[in-house]
């Protein structure tokens, strides 16, 4: 027996609804475990002060989240987008982020780094340190493999 073309229409719009929405949950799990992960070491970190790189790397974790947001969305026109960015900056006791600046970069993509640049002039760190420390931050951001 034969079925209606519109019962096999809409058979396959179903399936491909419901393919879908598992792949942007899937996307969804996949953030959710970008916040919920601090990784314990980041290659090529280098701290030199009186906070420590567990520290860093914990303050970290939600912008680096944000920045892998933002390379997803740009790879959906850049599917070749890829690189690292090494940043350099200076984390006060305070937790207030100076002299913030790309150190070296291999992504030539300047819409992304101009998204990627408003992400990391927001950064904010918690109270660490003795009053007047400072710590100098180098931080190598790895996107695609």
């Amino acid at each position: 027996m034969k079925l209606p073309r519109t019962i096999s229409f809409f058979a396959v719009v179903s399936l491909c609804v419901i393919i879908c929405k598992c792949s942007k949950q899937s996307e969804a799990d996949d953030q959710k475990h970008c916040y919920d992960t601090i990784p314990n070491k980041v290659a090529g970190l280098k701290v030199e002060g009186e906070r420590t790189k567990r520290n860093i790397i914990k303050n970290m974790v939600p912008y680096v989240c944000r920045i892998k947001e933002i390379y997803a969305e740009a790879q959906k026109g850049n599917p070749d987008l890829k690189g690292m960015i090494e940043l350099r900056f200076v984390v006060e006791f305070q937790g207030e982020v100076t002299t913030i600046e790309i150190q070296r970069k291999t992504i030539e993509d300047e819409q992304f780094i101009s998204e990627f640049m408003k992400v990391i002039r927001s950064l904010e760190f918690d109270y660490f340190g003795s009053h007047n420390s400072e710590t100098e931050v180098v931080y190598p951001i790895k996107l695609g493999k």
